[in-house]
């Protein structure tokens, strides 16, 4: 008996000497947890000897009840005092408390790859696996830490949503949309505005020419590959595809041929059918505007889905017929195939080539107006967006129907707390052939007008224009003008009072643009510039950077794989208080003009720090 008060005196004075160190604040959570487990075993042990215990030895009734009556109350002083330990502790952190934002935040810091923007978690085939399998594996951790972090670390499972315009995309973000806990974590919704070419969704002999043309294609472009027992495959895939089109094409009677002809005969026809079923059901959704109004809805059921992006690679043939990339050797050629033609499962999805288009014929594209149906949608939802994403090809042979007022107004209204707002290829078109008779190029003012009611001046901190990637050769024969009509759109930006950022990234730029942007400017803030692969069509670099350096030194500069700045700026060798230089030359084989200079302001001596994108909250 002296053995167990002996025992429940020591723990109790380990308790006590615990409840000074805590009020003392000191960093002793961890060990805190180890003792407090400790403590709760021991108790559970004297709980059971206590109750074995031979009292009877004991001299007395009165004395046995009374050394009872001792050690239950210094177990469940025990247990009380080692509860009181704990709570203390989490009440000075009050994290549990913390708002949601806040947890999200501290969250966002442990991760091994912090969600700086949506497109940093989403998980693509191009990107190394581990990276997402160790977000989800942090994520899961915080989660079975309580309940609390449980409700809030499940809002960094889906960040973001990408869709197509077709009946599987609407079903995934509706679904996303009405969970009570995943649809508060989406941060950004992207659509793809890609949509089905008639020519090849309505003529079944122009699809199997396509078919033809493309298998053709992949099986020479397979001659030069190292023969392994899976390029072999593929090459038999697609001489068999081949022939099989071509008797499609001259009509053959499924009557003639060999069973394996007859079966990617099937095949071809199969795909057809799903391409010509797919294309029926897309231009229901946008003719009839299901589309814009079902995605609204879905947006205003997420509350935190404030960045909004479209993007396109329609009129992109190079991606499907790449001439360009006929040298780069056998590895590009086996990933080419392999993620588009490995197995025969695929050939069915695979063959819906006809998302590309050969020529650039004018057609019906009711994708055009989509943008606009989906701004009137989204503004009559409810919704408000802080960050803007317009990411592909406007065709200039075909004209964008402007917005009416009163879509205008409801554009406004959406964009009405808008801090960022980016071009990508909006107005940069690549390599389009000269319009056939007949045939006129859109103008400036009807792009202007897609673009004007998505600009609000007392909010906007980031404006960037990205235009198409370029070299030297590719701008031969182009007009001068379209570097006006792609400088341009940025223009009103100088009325910003907030704008904080301006971004050019391949694009084309004279120097009365620049002079004539940045001689309006007027904002509060330290404005930084960056030029990245921007091609001056006349003027001179050193007067264009002239100007730049003109802007005092509260603003700064950031030049990046220029042709022809860096060598100006490096044959000078002048470096001023308020200027610094950074050259850092890339490993050999790439162009000689691949450097990168950095001319930093007094304020911004970091690179890093010229780097403002927007946080969504």
């Amino acid at each position: 008996m002296e053995s167990i008060a002996q025992t429940l005196n020591d723990i109790y004075q380990e308790l006590t000497e615990l409840h000074r160190v805590v009020a003392l604040q000191a960093p002793v959570e961890r060990f805190l947890r180890v003792r407090w487990r400790e403590i709760i075993q021991t108790a559970d042990e004297i709980d059971a000897l206590s109750g074995t215990h031979n009292w009877e030895s004991a001299d007395g009734e009165e004395r046995r009840e009374r050394e009872r009556r001792s050690v239950d109350e210094r177990v469940e002083a025990l247990r009380t005092a080692g509860l009181d330990i704990s709570r203390p502790f989490l009440q000075h952190l009050n994290i549990l408390e913390f708002p949601t934002e806040l947890l999200l935040r501290i969250f966002n810091e442990i991760l091994p790859q912090p969600i700086s923007e949506p497109e940093d978690f989403r998980y693509k085939p191009g990107h190394p696996r581990s990276l997402f399998t160790n977000l989800l594996d942090t994520i899961r951790t915080l989660r079975l830490t309580c309940r609390r972090f449980c409700e809030v670390g499940s809002e960094l499972l889906i960040t973001d949503v990408d869709i197509d315009i077709s009946l599987n995309g609407l079903a995934k973000l509706e679904r996303v949309a009405s969970h009570r806990t995943l649809s508060k974590g989406v941060r950004s919704v992207k659509i793809h505005m890609d949509s089905l070419d008639p020519r090849y969704s309505t003529d079944f002999l122009a699809f199997t020419q396509l078919v033809h043309e493309n298998a053709w294609r992949r099986n020479w472009l397979a001659e030069g590959v190292e023969e392994n027992e899976e390029t072999i495959n593929l090459r038999a895939d697609s001489k068999a595809m081949v022939e099989a089109a071509a008797d499609l094409l001259a009509q053959e009677p499924d009557t003639a041929g060999e069973n394996e002809n007859l079966r990617y005969r099937m095949l071809i026809r199969r795909a057809y059918e799903h391409l010509h079923q797919s294309f029926e059901i897309q231009q229901s959704l946008l003719f009839t505007k299901s589309f814009a109004a079902r995605v609204a809805t879905a947006v205003a059921q997420m509350p935190r889905a404030r960045r909004f992006e479209l993007c396109s690679e329609q009129l992109k043939p190079e991606i499907f017929f790449p001439e360009h990339l006929y040298s780069p050797g056998p590895d590009w050629h086996i990933h080419l195939d392999q993620s588009l033609f490995k197995h025969h499962i695929d050939w069915q999805s695979s063959l819906l080539m006809g998302w590309a288009s050969a020529s650039y014929e004018r057609l019906p594209c009711p994708t055009l107006t989509l943008p606009v149906d989906l701004f009137t949608s989204l503004n009559a939802a409810g919704v408000s967006l802080s960050a803007l994403v317009l990411d592909f090809s406007s065709p200039r042979h075909m004209e964008i129907p402007p917005p009416t007022p009163l879509e205008a107004d409801q554009m406004r209204a959406l964009v009405s707390n808008l801090q960022v707002l980016k071009l990508k290829r909006f107005l940069c078109f690549g390599v389009l052939p000269d319009p056939e008779p007949g045939k006129t190029w859109a103008t400036y003012s009807t792009l202007r007008s897609l673009i004007e009611p998505l600009v609000n001046t007392r909010t906007l901190r980031s404006g960037e224009l990205t235009g198409e990637d370029w070299n030297p050769g590719r701008w031969d024969g182009f007009d001068a003008d379209l570097a006006a009509l792609t400088l341009g759109v940025l223009i009103p930006l100088r009325s910003y009072s907030r704008l904080r950022r301006i971004v050019w990234h391949e694009v084309q730029i004279h120097e009365r643009e620049v002079e004539t942007l940045l001689d309006g400017i007027q904002t509060e803030y330290p404005l930084e510039i960056e030029l990245q692969g921007v091609r001056l069509m006349s003027g001179s670099w050193r007067a264009v950077l002239d100007l730049l350096h003109g802007r005092g030194e509260r603003h700064s500069t950031r030049v990046r794989n220029c042709c022809g700045a860096e060598e100006r700026l490096l044959s000078g060798k002048k470096a001023s208080k308020t200027w610094g230089y950074y050259y850092h030359k890339f490993p050999a084989g790439r162009r000689e003009n691949d450097a990168e200079l950095f001319i930093l302001g007094e304020t911004s001596l970091n690179p890093l720090s010229l780097v403002d994108e927007y946080q969504e909250p």
